[in-house]
């Protein structure tokens, strides 16, 4: 097999990034519990989200054969078909994490669009997701193919020419932090348009924060590949880099996740993240009357009623008025949608042009 014993330090390295992946796992799985069992429907960032999954742990595998050929070690200590073995998994794994980040990301702008269901939104997230597939598919095909022979790749001493594996690395750390600032910067106009409770505004700003956390993670992701980039034992380096890619992985994940449950959290911990109770929300000061009449008559997860028809049918097939829904309060649970519908901000369409 040409395997060795797996280095300790490259074993530290990896520990955070199994732990990472498997709360990813474990949050995916709640997010797809709270979505099909709590709101009966599943939509296609959960999918998309699922398959950034699958390629995270497939990422995390690799991870962990590369430990097995020798990650952590010096080359000149290893068998050269340990040596190959390793590099051949390293050159698989690029290309697996490259997907695994742009599906994470497409799937929080999906979210987005969803979420805040106005025209300008939908263009802009439509726009920046067209351009994510279309770099991915360039980061994949150029991780693949950037030697000439592939076989180059994991046998330097071959005749050819390969580009720089640092100059991929470095152009895709600078792609994944401009995304992960536009996660962060897109909702702001969009949220500062919402009327909520204090605490509402808190837990919303935490979870649009979480969004940093990534951006934190690929800065220094990047210190760790500017470290590898210089080194002159790459095997024996490249655990750091490894660990910071997997952890920012599962990151994205995690961050995409987090908002959608909600309704899971709602029932787990029904004080802290209430259902869609509004007798303690009405704090608006006006002097018409907002009631909320009754729970089955709101949509099921706050984000149907943006999807009212002209007639005022939800897609669930239940009756809502719209001009009834324009007068109330907004409610945890749809304070996105009705909001976005009634205020106008940079991301407003007119509140009379219902999708």
């Amino acid at each position: 097999m040409g395997s060795v014993a797996m280095d300790s330090r490259a074993v530290h390295d990896l520990t955070p990034s199994a732990v990472l992946t498997a709360l990813a796992i474990g949050l995916v799985t709640a997010r797809f519990c709270a979505r099909a069992r709590i709101l009966g429907k599943l939509e296609s960032s959960d999918w998309v989200v699922a398959a950034a999954l699958f390629f995270s742990v497939g990422f995390m595998a690799m991870l962990i054969a590369e430990t097995k050929f020798g990650m952590g070690w010096h080359e000149s200590d290893l068998l050269p078909e340990t040596l190959t073995k390793q590099l051949i998994i390293f050159w698989l794994s690029i290309p697996v994490y490259n997907v695994a980040m742009i599906l994470a990301k497409v799937s929080i702008f999906l979210q987005y669009s969803r979420v805040f269901q106005t025209k300008k939104m939908r263009i802009l997230c439509s726009i920046i997701i067209a351009i994510l597939a279309m770099y991915g598919l360039w980061a994949v095909l150029v991780a693949l193919l950037r030697c000439i022979p592939e076989a180059k790749s994991w046998n330097p001493n071959l005749a050819g020419h390969c580009l720089k594996n640092e100059i991929l690395w470095f152009i895709n750390a600078g792609v994944y932090i401009v995304v992960d600032l536009a996660i962060i910067v897109i909702p702001i106009p969009a949220s500062f348009a919402l009327y909520l409770s204090l605490r509402q505004k808190i837990a919303l700003s935490v979870m649009f924060g979480l969004g940093g956390l990534v951006f934190i993670i690929s800065i220094i992701r990047l210190q760790s590949v500017m470290v590898l980039s210089t080194s002159s034992g790459f095997t024996h380096d490249s655990p750091s880099f490894s660990m910071w890619s997997s952890i920012e992985c599962n990151t994205g994940i995690i961050c995409a996740c987090l908002p959608t449950l909600r309704p899971l959290l709602s029932r787990v911990w029904p004080s802290i993240m209430p259902d869609l109770d509004t007798s303690r929300s009405q704090t608006r000061p006006s002097s018409r009357t907002y009631a909320y009449r009754s729970r089955q008559t709101a949509p099921a997860d706050g984000i149907e009623l943006a999807r009212l028809r002209q007639d005022g049918r939800t897609n669930s097939g239940n009756y809502h008025n719209v001009d009834e829904w324009n007068r109330r309060l907004p409610i945890p649970g749809n304070a996105f949608a009705e909001d976005l519908y009634r205020k106008g901000s940079f991301f407003q369409s007119p509140r009379n042009s219902l999708p």
